[in-house]
């Protein structure tokens, strides 16, 4: 039996423990209630041979994941192509890409003419800002010789001040040539990315882990249609109880065990000890990252930690549908005795194994607990087993 743990299973425990409430007291049922034997059904307490101390498993995650999506909507004219036995072919799942990569590109015909259009507006509107630049220097070459001649009476005032103010003018209408510039440009780079929008490409090295679009297929603005994975370094995530995390550190190699690679030696390092404890199971996540280079890993796979395995030690498991709340809050099982009654037992958990959990402290093997109908008895319940 494999060990199962890591994000998923700490989640499920979590949820589990969380519903299983105040369901258990030591209080007397009522004597309406007494009458009433309950039918459950009970399994033993058992050390199981296979499952070793120190085997910490989870899933095997990539290193990042990154959706992308076309930045306008439009049609999907062609899908990028891969290199396949000769011939090409579009991409799909699986498929490896470089950054770099086209991965799918709309139908920018009309983005095109658009940013043509655009950019010769932005064109016609720096012309205009040269234009008026030269108006203004013009004028300005004008009023100095208006000063000169009005300082030797040649001209009267009023043509003095009547160069002055065309010189005003020039300059206005050039800031106003200047602003419309600038809207001008900025509405080309925006045509300009529309259409290089229009056109997607991957942002990294990567595996496509989906596809969701194909060629003439419309789509809208930020709508994903290529998830890329990194497999080359992969990230096990784990669970590990407060007793064991302390000996653990950043760089620490790690021993790995793939279930799908039964015999292959793999080795990780210890990425990150995330530094609160899960308030209910009291254990740490550990992100151990895993080297994948020559690709036998892929993502989802099922992989253990060993973490100072000791080959002695075998673990009581008893169901997961057998642990109830004990009025403290704590946690307990019932235990059913020789004359077909039940008694609550405070017992202390550890991991979880498979549909089972570890027994610390509590129980010893052979114990017979309740497993069905658990969460509706009370402490010394005389109770009927069925099979």
């Amino acid at each position: 039996m494999k060990r199962i743990k890591g994000r998923h299973n700490v989640k499920r425990l979590t949820l589990i423990l969380v519903a299983i409430g105040a369901c258990a007291c030591t209080a007397k049922p009522p004597a309406a209630e007494s009458a009433v034997v309950r039918a459950v059904r009970v399994d033993v307490a058992r050390l199981d041979e296979s499952a070793l101390g120190g085997a910490y498993a989870g899933s095997l995650e990539p290193r990042f994941r990154v959706d992308v999506a076309f930045g306008v909507a439009g049609r999907v004219r062609e899908l990028g192509t891969i290199a396949d036995g000769g011939t090409k072919r579009p991409l799909r799942q699986g498929d490896r890409v470089s950054k770099g990569t086209l991965l799918a590109r709309l139908d920018d015909a009309d983005l095109a003419r658009g940013a043509a259009a655009s950019s010769l507006t932005s064109a016609a509107a720096a012309s205009e800002v040269a234009g008026a630049e030269i108006a203004l220097a013009q004028a300005q070459v004008d009023l100095e010789r208006a000063h000169k001649l009005n300082a030797a009476g040649a001209i009267p005032q009023a043509d003095l001040d009547r160069v002055g103010t065309g010189v005003k003018g020039a300059a206005a209408k050039l800031e106003i040539a200047k602003a419309l510039r600038s809207a001008r440009a900025e509405q080309s780079a925006i045509a300009a990315r529309a259409q290089a929008d229009a056109k997607l490409l991957a942002p990294a090295d990567g595996v496509i882990a989906r596809r969701m679009v194909e060629a003439g297929e419309m789509v809208l603005p930020q709508t994903v249609v290529f998830s890329l994975i990194d497999t080359s370094e992969l990230e096990l995530h784990i669970a590990v109880p407060d007793t064991r995390v302390s000996a653990l550190h950043a760089g620490d190699a790690i021993p790995i065990r793939a279930e799908a690679l039964p015999g292959a030696s793999l080795a990780g390092r210890v990425a990150t000890i995330h530094p609160v404890a899960d308030p209910v199971l009291r254990t740490f996540t550990v992100e151990i990252s895993v080297s994948n280079l020559d690709g036998m890993l892929r993502a989802g796979m099922v992989a253990s930690a060993i973490l100072g395995s000791d080959p002695k030690q075998r673990l009581l498991l008893v169901p997961l549908p057998s642990i109830v709340r004990v009025p403290d809050g704590g946690l307990g099982v019932f235990q059913l005795g020789p004359e077909g009654r039940v008694t609550l037992r405070k017992i202390a958990i550890g991991d979880l194994v498979g549909p089972d959990v570890v027994v610390k402290q509590g129980l010893e093997p052979g114990d017979r607990v309740v497993t069905d109908g658990a969460p509706f008895l009370h402490d010394g319940e005389q109770v009927q087993v069925r099979p």
